[in-house]
């Protein structure tokens, strides 16, 4: 078997080794981008779950309210708290700049104490749109339409309950966002 010698490359191998790690080059850095968006997606994705329970929490906590409170409270709208109104077209929970407002006072949670704390680290709350809110609020519709009970004695009443989660930037803050949400209660009530 015969050596062959390359004769005069001038240089071929060393280009093609420098352009071979230029490539090389620019696929680690697609590869530590692609990584950084995927550690991104991730924490948004803990953040957006973290988010979504606390106010579902706080959401369903005003529903507990409802329905430990006494019927005859709940009979009475002028006994309310002032976080639950009657209906009234004037009060929209829909948009956060309508809580709080004169017609109705939501309630802050209580949900933040061990082992159910669902205020994160660096929760400050001051009561006004511009601090951070986890809050509840909830609106009595009065008899549900389509309602069956026949005794008199009693009476089924429909609640949209709504909670919002409302947490601005700040040092020391995890977990910031805003959600709302609302759900359906339904309560029979005695006289």
């Amino acid at each position: 078997m015969e050596k062959i010698i390359v004769a005069n490359e001038r240089g071929a191998v060393l280009v093609v080794s420098l352009l071979m790690l230029v490539i090389l080059s620019i696929m680690g850095a697609f590869a530590m981008t692609i990584s950084m968006i995927e550690q991104r997606v991730t924490l948004n994705s803990e953040i957006f779950q973290h988010n979504f329970y606390s106010v579902e929490g706080a959401t369903l906590e005003a529903a507990a309210v409802i329905d430990e409170t006494d019927d005859t409270i709940l009979l009475n709208s002028g006994a309310f708290p002032a976080w639950l109104k009657v209906q009234n077209p004037a009060i929209d929970m829909r948009f956060s700049n309508q809580w709080p407002s004169a017609l109705i006072a939501p309630a802050g949670t209580t949900l933040n104490s061990a082992p159910t704390n669902i205020t994160p680290p660096g929760y400050a709350p001051d009561g006004t749109s511009g601090g951070d809110r986890i809050w509840n609020a909830a609106i009595d519709n009065g008899i549900c339409a389509g309602a069956s009970l026949t005794d008199p004695t009693k009476e089924e009443h429909c609640y949209d309950v709504y909670g919002m989660y409302d947490i601005k930037r700040g040092a020391g803050k995890a977990y910031t966002g805003r959600m709302l949400m609302t759900v359906g209660y339904k309560k029979v009530l005695y006289y």
